[in-house]
């Protein structure tokens, strides 16, 4: 046993270092017959014919250049790569015959090598014949606008001539991606399948009382029928995210309404396609149910293995459990399809589920990319993407063009380093996939700091190109504790990007129509809360658009509202809200003014309500009560941002701001019938400005009494008696106080305190590395050499009666 698990190690190590010192690597090569040309798929027959003889002679001279300078493949152990084995296999008849060329096998499109059998049937002597062949040498990857992409294992050498041939229009060298992580990423274990025999529960059923109205919420939304789901429904389990997005963020007078049902139209995306690029998928899980025997019947399935070696659909075995790896737990793709559409805690639980399994390279997404264009169905397509990497690609730009053209919506998570990533290719600092703006851009937002709204997640980027947040926290299927009926909390920005990816199925089942990228981003910002998300604006010199997400019903309801039904055909009253003349209960966190007016017919003894005279009365008594609220800091210095700011930030202002947004003061109708000054165009807008620019200013001031705590730059160009001090102060008890401020504001404000943090860490660092002792509380000895005492942490002095360290 210990033999073999040395022997596996030196293999291991062998193989790793082969890796590290080989310059050999797979390549990305463009290939274009002519300017001209216009889209593969729209040119004529004869054409593409040409275009494929074209790229095909181009193949058999990149074969032909690896072939003749094989000797470049020579590793750092003195041995040729084992991947040129395949030249010493080739067809007989290849190797003796000039003339015959190779049939460079697509297993995407077997049409070429049909055309070219039959060339070989012609009569015309001059033409060469063709050998067809499954190289994995050079292999075809996918048709892009009016070029093809094919993949070549060259050395340096063999690139140089291969990257300058004729009609090769890019080649790059591939190489690994980022996938955008969450919590549950993708660890080897052991997975071991519960195989328990499935819960019996009937779809959308559930046994709590009906607090919510039906019939109200098919109006409001539009759907053709709601269903219901408790997010409690799984014992020990809450789907964190679900009522998030089926409700309005604002909450009355402050107080959260805590309704833990997830309301969703009943098509619940069926009919839909949803696709992962991600890193494979374990299937039996409750979570991937698909219904059988149903007339919502379903697919869920691996179709597609693809790697820098090609792609593969998968095996009947695959379809269920497919990883790029063997071993690895796919606990990343796993969270992209639940999230997205499984049965509980999916988004669209009836859409059909899709993984292509992807090893992370370049070359793979390209592989992905095309597969899911030529597969797809326009219009009923979703792709949810959670890859990155740092700079801008023109064969990336022309696929994705190329996707969205066949009317393939595609989803992608913005990532998790609490940067911008929507700047320019020439800048420099380009982020894929949020830079190509070709893709609907979702960023995470937390509601675990409430202030009647959201907060942008911590690690969440940002930018301009971020089309829209969703929740960063999420509750999806889970296999690491052995079982196929658990569930596991986790949480990043590629969380985030399924619930939109499954809101979009959600949107294009009950809505028909022919959906693109643009559209879809449209529609979704379209539904979504506006300025719900408190502090995107505090990013200096930025404009990131405020959208959360919503599925198209905001209404709220509460366990607290014990009547749906109201007035005199009922003799029930509401429990909060008015009794509207059709007789429902319509609470006042869903704006029922209008129908809380006797004049429109509401029944004053069943519920609230009130005239437009004394909604009048009672909005000037409120208003006057709030006289000291009614302020803006437009135009205000900064000292009286801060006078101001107590009065601002009192419980008694925000409560008045709080119902003049959310629509819950009686001013909310009177306001439509009289002026009332400061109140008449007061929207969340106006209170998040506010919020803004008191907080700016506020935290501005704070930090600048620790200036001398964070300063860049502070400890250069000084003298060591300088340097002294200005340590000793860095890590006195007044800068340890900067860390305490820094952790309590940066959950909301990470934009601002990252550099503050970032700066002061490098100031401790500067000082640590002169003097050691300083990380430990101690003086540095600027005299004395005498070691008195010598520990772990280094040499002791004494100076001035105290405990110094001597410097190294």
């Amino acid at each position: 046993m210990n033999n073999y698990f040395f022997s596996l190690i030196i293999l291991v190590f062998l193989n790793c270092v082969s890796f590290v010192h080989s310059e050999n690597s797979y390549y990305i090569v463009a290939i274009l017959r002519n300017k001209s040309d216009k889209y593969y798929n729209e040119e004529s027959q004869t054409v593409r014919n040409k275009i494929d003889e074209l790229v095909n002679d181009r193949m058999n001279d990149i074969y032909d250049v690896i072939e003749e300078k094989k000797e470049t493949y020579i590793l750092e152990n003195g041995e040729l790569d084992n991947k040129l084995d395949e030249l010493e296999s080739l067809p007989k008849e290849k190797r003796n015959e000039q003339r015959k060329k190779f049939l460079f096998i697509n297993k995407q499109d077997n049409r070429f090598y049909k055309r070219s059998l039959e060339l070989n049937k012609s009569d015309n002597s001059t033409s060469s014949e063709y050998i067809p062949f499954e190289s994995n040498l050079v292999m075809h990857i996918t048709d892009v606008l009016n070029y093809k992409l094919v993949s070549a294992y060259l050395s340096e050498e063999t690139a140089k001539t291969v990257c300058n041939m004729k009609n090769v229009l890019y080649c790059k060298k591939n190489e690994k991606l980022n996938i955008i992580g969450n919590d549950q990423m993708d660890t080897p274990v052991e997975v071991k399948r519960n195989l328990n025999k499935r819960s019996e529960e009937t779809f959308n059923k559930h046994n709590k009382p009906e607090y919510y109205n039906l019939e109200a919420i098919k109006r409001e939304t539009g759907w053709k029928d709601v269903r219901v789901q408790n997010v409690k429904e799984i014992k020990n389990t809450t789907f964190i995210h679900l009522p998030l997005i089926s409700q309005s963020p604002y909450y009355y007078e402050g107080k959260r309404i805590d309704d833990n049902y997830y309301y969703y139209p009943s098509t619940a995306g069926q009919g839909i396609d949803i696709y992962a690029i991600d890193g494979g998928l374990i299937a039996d899980h409750i979570d991937f149910d698909t219904y059988e025997g149903t007339p919502y019947e379903r697919t869920v399935t691996c179709d597609a293995l693809a790697t820098q070696n090609g792609i593969n659909e998968t095996t009947e075995k695959q379809k269920k459990n497919c990883t790029y790896m063997e071993g690895y737990y796919p606990g990343h793709g796993i969270m992209d399809l639940s999230v997205a559409g499984g049965r509980h805690s999916g988004v669209a639980k009836k859409a059909n589920l899709h993984m292509i399994t992807c090893d992370d390279t370049l070359i793979s997404t390209y592989f992905a990319l095309g597969y899911i264009r030529d597969h797809a169905t326009p219009h009923k397509t979703v792709v949810n993407l959670s890859i990155q990497w740092p700079y801008y690609l023109e064969l990336i730009d022309d696929m994705l063009k190329s996707v969205n053209e066949k009317g393939i919506v595609i989803v992608n998570a913005v990532g998790n380093d609490n940067k911008n990533v929507c700047k320019s290719k020439e800048s420099g600092n380009f982020d894929s996939f949020s830079g190509y703006r070709k893709s609907i851009t979702v960023g995470g937002i937390t509601d675990a700091i409430n202030e009647n709204g959201y907060f942008k997640a911590y690690n969440s980027n940002y930018g301009d190109c971020v089309d829209i947040f969703a929740p960063v926290e999420v509750t999806c299927a889970n296999f690491t504790d052995g079982s196929s009926e658990s569930f596991i909390e986790t949480g990043g920005t590629s969380c985030s990007a399924p619930i939109v990816s499954g809101i979009a199925a959600l949107i294009m089942s009950e809505f028909p129509d022919n959906y693109t990228t643009e559209s879809m981003s449209k529609k979704l910002q379209q539904l979504s809360f506006k300025d719900a998300i408190n502090n995107l604006e505090i990013i200096p010199g930025i404009k990131t658009p405020n959208y959360f997400v919503n599925n198209g019903k905001r209404s709220i309801y509460s366990p607290d509202d014990t009547n749906v039904k109201c007035g005199r055909g009922v003799n029930a009253s509401c429990s909060s809200g008015c009794c509207s003349k059709e007789g429902e209960c319509i609470s006042f966190e869903n704006d029922p003014w209008e129908k809380c007016l006797i004049e429109n017919g509401c029944q004053s003894e069943f519920g609230y309500c009130t005239t437009v005279e004394k909604a009048i009365e009672e909005c000037e008594k409120e208003v006057k009560e709030n006289e000291e609220c009614q302020f803006e800091f437009k135009n205000m210095k900064n000292s009286e941002i801060l006078s101001k700011g107590e009065t601002f930030k009192s419980d008694k202002c925000q409560t008045f701001y709080k119902r003049q947004f959310a629509n819950q003061s009686v001013c909310s109708i009177a306001k439509k019938y009289k002026s009332f000054g400061f109140i008449d165009n007061y929207n969340r807008t106006s209170y998040l400005n506010s919020t803004l620019s008191y907080n700016t200013i506020r935290l501005t001031d704070v930090l600048h009494t620790y200036m001398e705590c964070h300063q860049k730059g502070i400890l250069d160009n000084i003298t060591e008696e300088e340097l002294e001090k200005k340590c000793e102060y860095i890590y006195s008890d007044k800068c340890n106080e900067l860390n305490n401020i820094i952790n309590e504001e940066s959950t909301k404000y990470s934009v601002l305190m990252e550099p503050i943090l970032e700066n002061y860490k490098n100031n401790k660092k500067k000082c640590s590395n002169f003097c050691w002792s300083f990380s430990l509380g101690y003086p540095c000895c600027m005299e004395t050499k005498a070691v008195v005492y010598m520990d772990k942490d280094g040499k002791w002095g004494v100076e001035n009666g105290q405990w110094c360290g001597i410097k190294n």
